[in-house]
């Protein structure tokens, strides 16, 4: 899978007797192969029923949402722990 190197944009094309609608690199798009290699153009009707699919079953999925709550709770620990000056919990600023 070749990443982008910026964001999504709109194009049209003639498909038929009527229009496609696709999305692609903007970068791509804009600027061209010397900003961003990936010049694919994925169907929008077809990208449009994948990504809440994906959501759905990657983003929340109970095990994904445990990690990322899990990784949230020791990032909040550091942060209270440098801004106190003490263990999680201590309030009281003293190294």
């Amino acid at each position: 899978m070749r990443l982008l190197q910026g964001g999504l944009c709109v194009q049209t094309r003639s498909h038929g007797g009527s229009r496609a609608f696709f999305y692609a690199c903007s970068s791509y798009y804009h600027r061209g192969r010397s900003v961003c290699e990936n010049g694919q153009a994925l169907p929008m009707e077809r990208i449009n029923w994948e990504v809440p699919d994906a959501f759905r079953t990657d983003l929340l999925n109970p095990a994904v949402l445990e990690r990322a709550l899990a990784k949230l709770e020791a990032r909040l620990i550091g942060v209270d722990r440098y801004q106190c000056g003490g263990p999680p919990g201590d309030r009281t600023g003293t190294p």
